[in-house]
Formats: C-alpha cells, structure tokens, sequence
C-alpha cells in the first residue's frame, strides 16, 4: 500500500494530482506548499511515497530530496516538472528519484507509476521477509544446535567435537573467556508424592527470574547458551577476552540481586547459583566448567545466603582431603529389614557430621554417600523380581535446607522405601502360596512331592518349605494330608465306594496308611465316619 504526500506551490495542481490518482493501493495522506512545510509532514506522517513539484520556494526540489533521505532514506520521490525543466529531472533521477512526471499531468501515466513502485516495494518487502526467515531459521538452528551440544556434554561429562554449520563452529571461540552458571530450583515444601519431583512446576514458579537472569547474561555476554535439566537450568556464558573478568563480576552482581529479590518476596520456591571459574574459549574445557560449577552448587547446604557461589580450587580440595563419612551398617539395615535400625544409623550419621567443622560440601557428600548405599542396598534385595525404587537426592532435598530435617526426610523415604518392599514381598509370596495350593487341588490324587510342587512354583524345595509353613502355619506335607482327608470325606458321605477305592482316588495306595492318616486329622476311622454320616 502506497501513503503519499503531494507537494507543489500551486494548489490546483496537488487537488489535480489527488483526483487522477485511481490506482486502488494508493492513498494520500497529506500535502505542502513548499519544501520546509514538506520535510515537516515527512516528520509526521512517515509517508513511503512523495509526489513533489521539482521546483519550489523555499528549497529546491534536489535540496529537499537530499535533505529528507538523510533522515528518511525509505521514502521514494516521484518528481512533477514542465519540459523547460527536463535536464533538472535528469540530475534528480541520477540522484536517487524513482520515477518523474511530466506537466501537465495524464492519469494513465501517473496510475502506472504507482502501480509499478507499488510492485517493486512488495516484491522489497517479499525479499525482505525471506532474508528475515532465513536469518531466523539460522539463529534457531544455532540454537538448537548449541542447546543439543551443552546438553550432551553436561550428560556425558566429555568433551566434545562442536557442530558446524557451513564450515564456521556454532559456538565461539576466538577472542572470548567462558564460564559457567547454574541455577537449581528448589521447594521449601517437601514434595508431597515420595520420587515425583514436578520440575516443570517449579521452574514455571521461577520463570520471571529466570527470564530476568537470561536478559542480564544477554546484555552482559557476547553470546550465551541455556538448557534445563529437571531443576537445574545451565548456562554457558562467552564474555569479550578482553573485558571478561569485568563483565563476569558485574553480571554476577545484578543476578546476586534478583536472587535476593527473588528469595525474599516468593515463599513457595528457592534459586539458589553456583559459578565456574573463567578460562579461555577451548571448547574442550566446556566439561571443567561444567563440573567446577556443579561442585559450587553442591555447597549450597552450607552456604544457604542469596548469592552465587562461586567455585574455589582450594574448598574442593579440602573437602577432597576429608575422609569420606562411614555409611557402617546401613546396607545390613536393609538387608534385614530393620527400618528402626535403619532410621539410627542414618540420624547419627548426621548428627556426628553437624558435630565437626562446617566444610562446604560436606553435607552434599553424606547424602550422596549414603543414598548410594541405599540404593546399592535396595537394589540387591533377596528376591527382588521387580525394578528396584531409587531414591533420588533431588526429592531429599525437595523441603527445608537444614541438616536435621534433610536427615529426617532421608530417614522417612529410606524406610517407606523397605515398608514398601517388605509388602510387596508379603504380597507377592501370599500369591506364591495360592498358586503351590491351587496346584495341590488339582494333583492331590496323583503322587505329588513337595520337590514338585516348589518345581512349579519356581521356588527351592528348602525356600518353598519354610515359607508355605510360614504362610500357612502348617508343613506341606500335613497340609496335603489334610486336603486328601477333606476330599475322603465327601466321597465317604456321598458315594458307596469301597473304602480302599476311596483311599486310592484320593491318593493313598497303601489302605492301613490312609486309615491312619483318617484317624490322625478325624479322631475316627473311615467306616465309623462313613456310619455316623449314613
């Protein structure tokens, strides 16, 4: 769509102008008497076509052109002249005009002008629009393809080969420092279904800081990368070389300050940050950043202030030259079932650790040391048939951040966790005993062992004995005495079966044998309970 204004000194012509203008795309919007008042609408109207006698009081028609490009070099100028005028027309048109017009003016011609620099400024704008999509399509492409690339090295701790996009890496590394950010979610509520941490939940809580802190690394990097890891978001910053260790310490200044406002007004979610060092742009040293600020945010339980904390080589150190905290006893606890015992030992375990000098990331490690006994423990179960339940030091954590009460939490999940194995151990045995029972019903007649039966229900005859008599309360062997003599019965009260045929179609070949059996479960022998029921 075409916006003109028209100018001339004379009014007639621009009245003139408006009504031989029928092209349907062209609109005008305003008109001027001469060149000062025509730069003044330009300024108010920001029109994209100009209709200009090329003669004017005030300023001339190629001092206007010149004047109004250097602020307006979007504006195409369409110039009115009479044939005394014509080399004149052609310096402007050498100067950038688009088309001109002879005096007096034809409405084919005019129309025809608007209808061809109508046409070119879509076709403008089409390539326009392409150039953009292209260069859209590129800086999401880049962005995938970086996204993709932090993420397969935070996963796989390694270092490795960067993408390319036409022979140029996706992420800088020429004259730039790197560093690392990491930013961790956490409830102050303990989650409310044990293993089910609602990442995307939390982070959506979070998001308006989030966002603030990316628009800080954007204005403070020369390019930065994000990704989300369940709570965890990742960033990996490239500064200026030469200004790094300024504009690091700033950005970290300003994001110290949206974590603070951010801490104080939200009571539901806590940010806390943790920094790498800076090193220089090798992108094989992507995977010693990452590590140096996941060991940072490991010290967040001991450093419980809104800020980012920053990696020092010689706290790790230190926590490196401590001995490792003793997990004595907890698999055993597992292993035995002993969920009071477990609960203890897991409790003083902490209890000596708050009892010596508070080491940042001492407390990190005690949990990792003991869930992954646990989970060893758990894993291992005698009979296990299922995927074992691990629990994880994300949903620990999930809850207030001191000592005691991540001790407490652990505690609790530790012993759901073998509450629940022991049921579903329970229940999984009761079904082992309906299936030895259900077999037994239909074989009793047969010449049926205990090796058979513990055979079928894939069980060791010396593990299927303990537990039947277990569950039951009876041996097996009394328990299929009992089921033949049940079944005796009935034939003996319902049937005129000779008592020896009985005795075999119940799965005694020897008739003193199963008369002594009869008399041990009945008080009474076959032919006595076969008179008293006639």
């Amino acid at each position: 769509m075409l916006s003109i204004v028209i100018a001339d000194d004379e009014t007639g012509i621009i009245e003139l102008c408006k009504m031989l203008i029928e092209y349907p795309n062209a609109t005008v919007i305003g008109e001027a008497h001469n060149g000062l008042e025509l730069l003044d609408k330009i300024a108010e109207l920001h029109p994209n076509t100009v209709i200009t006698d090329i003669s004017m009081p005030g300023m001339t028609g190629l001092e206007l052109i010149e004047e109004a490009q250097k602020s307006y070099p979007g504006i195409n100028f369409i110039v009115m002249s009479g044939f005394t005028d014509f080399e004149y027309v052609q310096s402007a048109l050498r100067f950038g005009v688009w088309d001109y017009l002879l005096k007096p003016l034809q409405k084919a011609e005019l129309n025809h002008i608007l209808k061809k620099l109508d046409g070119h400024l879509e076709s403008a704008r089409q390539q326009a629009a392409m150039e953009e999509s292209v260069r859209y399509n590129l800086r999401e492409s880049l962005s995938m393809l970086r996204e993709k690339y932090l993420h397969d090295v935070w996963q796989s701790g390694q270092a490795l080969p960067v993408p390319e996009i036409d022979g140029a890496r996706v992420l800088v590394s020429e004259g730039v420092a790197m560093q690392c950010l990491l930013f961790h979610i956490n409830s102050r509520f303990a989650a409310q279904t044990p293993g089910v941490s609602d990442a995307s939940a939390l982070t959506q809580k979070a998001e308006r800081a989030l966002e603030h802190i990316a628009a800080l690394e954007n204005q403070f990097c020369r390019e930065s990368c994000s990704i989300s890891q369940g709570t965890v978001i990742v960033s990996l910053l490239f500064y200026p070389e030469d200004t790094a260790n300024g504009q690091s310490e700033e950005l970290i200044r300003k994001i110290n300050e949206t974590l603070r406002r951010f801490n104080n007004q939200n009571g539901l979610v806590f940010l806390n940050g943790a920094s790498s060092l800076l090193l220089p742009g090798k992108p094989e040293d992507i995977p010693t950043l990452l590590d140096q600020a996941r060991t940072a945010l490991k010290w967040r339980l001991e450093r419980t202030d809104s800020a980012v904390i920053p990696y020092q080589p010689e706290t790790a150190l230190a926590l490196e030259r401590t001995p490792s905290p003793s997990t004595s006893g907890l698999a055993e606890a597992v292993a035995e079932g002993q969920a009071g015992d477990l609960e203890k030992r897991i409790l003083s375990a902490w209890q000596r650790l708050e009892e010596q000098p508070r080491l940042p990331g001492a407390r990190f490690r005690l949990l990792e040391e003991q869930l992954a006994c646990l989970n060893r423990a758990f894993a291992g179960l005698s009979g296990s048939r299922e995927r074992p339940v691990q629990i994880s030091a994300e949903e620990v954590l999930s809850g207030e951040p001191e000592a005691e009460k991540i001790a407490r939490r652990l505690s609790r999940r530790a012993q759901a966790v073998l509450t629940d194995y022991q049921e579903r151990s329970r229940r999984r045995e009761s079904s082992t005993i309906l299936q030895a029972k259900q077999y037994v019903a239909e074989h009793f007649a047969e010449d049926v062992s205990l090796n058979q039966v513990a055979k079928h229900v894939c069980l060791s005859p010396a593990y299927f004995s303990t537990l039947f008599r277990t569950e039951t309360g009876c041996g097996f062997v009394k328990y299929l005495q009992h089921v033949r003599v049940e079944h005796a019965k009935k034939l003996l009260k319902s049937s005129k079966m000779r008592i020896g045929d009985i005795a075999r179609a119940v799965g005694y070949q020897d008739l003193k044998f199963f008369n002594k059996v009869f008399l041990s479960e009945t008080s009474v022998t076959p032919s006595e309970y076969r008179k008293f029921h006639s």
